[in-house]
């Protein structure tokens, strides 16, 4: 393995922490302020706002992305190296679903909704109605950088945004097809792309949006939430951690290794849900690992590095974050005093000239290793021994919450005990990963995975604000709410405001004889 510069302990979350912060509360980087003026005077004016213009956005918007589909598997083969099927799945069809499923529900999405309304304010009736929040900024990461920047897109076209889109600068093929597809297929008026690095990002952080929308790691997203802080602008952080699986004794196992390998291993690990290490009880383990084995050569080959549908690194900075952790655990002693099995891959076979991990697969790794408190973000799979369900369950409730869980397991009760014990962004049966197709499943973390969903009409409700509208009627108007009040009124307003207003035995009475009298009267219509 060729050596590299060391990485910061911190690892992959703080990979551009430390510039943004040193610019955060600085001037440097170009003005943003005419761009948000200028979406800010379109959003006033209500441009974005009528069912026909989002409904046109988004199927533009659609045709460019079709259009471009053979454009865009290029550019994330360029960028990131991977297998044409995956540039297809991840970022093409995954983004056109939205796209299509926004379209076809927006106009009931938009829909003023009604609610209940108190007898005691009657006349009248309540309502919830769904503005847009305004001009939002959404900052897209890498790893998917056509989908995580135009799927959150979809959500503020169809609630009635103006937004600014900032494509990653890691993926630079990615990120100029991006601006072609906004600048082709939006109004410009309501819809911008702006590239850049660092100075433009922390330029667009010290503006006032409407929210914000992050996707990416955890030490960014607190530069994120500190500018947003300053003009308390909500935001929607969608982060990430160390997805665990927990695999029981009943699982099919074949089954089990093929879809965590692949979920693994689709984009070479670089998936913020990917199963980040897996927990099985000593018995299961061994078949497990011979499954993960087998299933493992089936994929790739006897060298994947020859392998046409095995990814890359997405450039040597993070290559050498991923080998530091491999290294580093390959050299730990395991439960028992015993070292670290290296079962399939490892660090001997990695070249950093091509941006090439191998497929790795981790056995005996302590719980305490750095590769176990650090999200991997890469083709490294560890595997860990527990006794028990009971005890995985302890496990992941004692490390911060994953943006995703997956159980794998024959009987059904254990999953869902194993779901009633934890806590996770999402979670998944027997599979992994695909859970975020469902567009009728909102996405998202919880604690340090992230704050707030989207995906279908959670990327709606993302950028709307619910806003509660009361009508009242003047027909009737009792005097008893207004001053002077009158005491000998209070024992009738604590039965109307209170209750009850009739006492229990009459109640029950009244209920009797309206069902009495109602089944007599359907009887003398037989």
């Amino acid at each position: 393995m060729t050596t590299a510069a060391p990485t910061t302990t911190a690892g992959f979350a703080s990979v551009r922490q430390g510039t943004l912060d040193g610019e955060a509360n600085g001037a440097s980087g170009p003005d943003f302020a005419p761009v948000l003026a200028a979406l800010r005077a379109s959003q006033r004016a209500g441009k974005p706002l009528p069912l026909e213009f989002r409904l046109a956005q988004l199927r533009s918007l659609q045709e460019s992305v079709t259009r471009r589909c053979d454009e865009i598997i290029a550019a994330v083969a360029t960028d990131l190296g991977r297998p044409r099927t995956e540039g297809l799945i991840g970022e093409v069809v995954s983004t056109i679903d939205e796209i299509k499923f926004a379209a076809a529900n927006v106009g009931g999405w938009m829909e003023p909704e009604s609610v209940p309304h108190p007898v005691q304010l009657t006349p009248g009736r309540s309502v919830i109605v769904k503005e847009p929040v305004g001009v939002a900024l959404i900052i897209a990461p890498w790893n998917f950088p056509i989908n995580l920047c135009l799927s959150p897109l979809v959500g503020a076209i169809a609630a009635g945004c103006c937004a600014v889109v900032k494509p990653s600068e890691v993926v630079p093929t990615c990120a100029a097809l991006v601006q072609t597809i906004v600048d082709e297929a939006l109004d410009s008026s309501c819809y911008r792309c702006v590239q850049g690095e660092v100075p433009e990002t922390s330029a667009l952080l010290r503006l006032q949006w409407d929210h914000i929308f992050y996707t990416g790691n955890a030490a960014v997203a607190r530069v994120v939430l500190t500018a947003a802080a300053k003009h308390l602008t909500p935001v929607t952080l969608e982060l990430g951690g160390k997805s665990p699986v927990i695999v029981h004794e009943s699982a099919n196992l074949e089954i089990a290794a093929r879809r965590i390998l692949h979920g693994k291993f689709f984009n070479n690990g670089q998936i913020c849900v990917a199963p980040d290490y897996i927990l099985c009880d000593g018995a299961t383990k061994p078949a497990l690992e011979a499954a993960l084995l087998e299933q493992l050569k089936v994929m790739f080959g006897a060298d994947p590095q020859t392998a046409r549908s095995y990814g890359r690194i997405v450039n040597e900075r993070h290559w050498a974050r991923v080998a530091a952790l491999l290294t580093e655990a390959e050299a730990l002693q395991g439960a028992g005093g015993k070292g670290v099995k290296v079962l399939a891959g490892g660090s001997a076979k990695a070249v950093q000239s091509d941006k090439y991990i191998p497929p790795t697969i981790l056995s005996d790794v302590p719980a305490d290793a750095r590769i176990m408190r650090e999200e991997i973000f890469g083709p490294v799979l560890p595997i860990l021994s527990v006794p028990s369900v009971d005890a995985a369950v302890d496990f992941v409730n004692s490390r911060e919450k994953p943006l995703a869980l997956y159980v794998y397991s024959g009987d059904e009760a254990v999953a869902t005990d194993v779901v009633q014990r934890t806590s996770a962004g999402g979670t998944c049966i027997n599979d992994n990963v695909v859970h975020l197709s469902n567009s009728h499943l909102p996405f998202g973390g919880v604690g340090p995975s992230g704050t707030g969903q989207y995906h279908g009409k959670h990327s709606f409700d993302a950028f709307s604000h619910q806003r509660a509208v009361m009508y009242r009627g003047t027909w009737l108007d009792l005097k008893a709410r207004y001053p002077p009040y009158d005491d000998g009124a209070i024992e009738g307003m604590k039965k109307v405001l209170i209750g009850p207003l009739l006492p229990p035995g009459v109640a029950k009475a009244l209920m009797l004889a309206l069902a009495v009298g109602v089944g007599l009267k359907i009887k003398s219509k037989l």
